[in-house]
């Protein structure tokens, strides 16, 4: 049998982006590690990937998440500069950690869902997506309420697609 596919085509992506709930967030066009590359590499993965997703959704991206994600080895403040500058209004790691009124909205942690959370529940990710909220959210999931999120609790999911390039 074929492998399975791991990333989202452009029809999955629109159609995901089209949920209640849910926002489209970038994540580089080719995921390098952007510490190891050059001011100008850098600056065309980060802001290419936003100018990328907004042209195929029709929409503004807001949310960026560094590739790797973990501050000092994968990203530093040079990538938080260029991401400041293409336009996010927030970027992620892949550092755990909560997110308050204090935290720098450019190196917000998270809590992955598809590991074990701080509830002590194993939560499975929906297919070819990876999404990261925050513990909040965690909490909302584990309990599987049914009430909708609030518009300032939207959920942001940094989907792999493919680009067809």
């Amino acid at each position: 049998p074929p492998a399975p596919r791991l990333m989202l085509t452009r029809a999955e992506l629109a159609a995901l982006a089209a949920r209640p709930g849910v926002e489209i967030g970038a994540h580089t066009r080719h995921h390098p590690i952007l510490s190891t590359c050059t001011d100008d590499e850098a600056r065309e993965e980060i802001a290419g990937s936003k100018a990328d997703l907004e042209r195929m959704l029709g929409t503004g991206v807001r949310f960026f998440a560094y590739p790797n994600g973990h501050e000092g080895d994968d990203f530093g403040d040079r990538e938080v500069a260029i991401a400041r500058a293409a336009g996010f209004s927030h970027a992620f790691t892949s550092d755990w950690g909560p997110v308050h009124r204090a935290s720098d909205p450019f190196r917000l942690g998270r809590v992955g869902l598809y590991r074990r959370s701080m509830l002590g529940n194993t939560l499975v990710p929906p297919p070819r997506a990876l999404m990261f909220v925050s513990p909040a959210a965690v909490h909302w999931f584990a309990h599987q309420r049914p009430a909708p999120l609030a518009p300032e609790t939207r959920i942001p999911f940094w989907a792999h697609f493919l680009s067809g390039r």
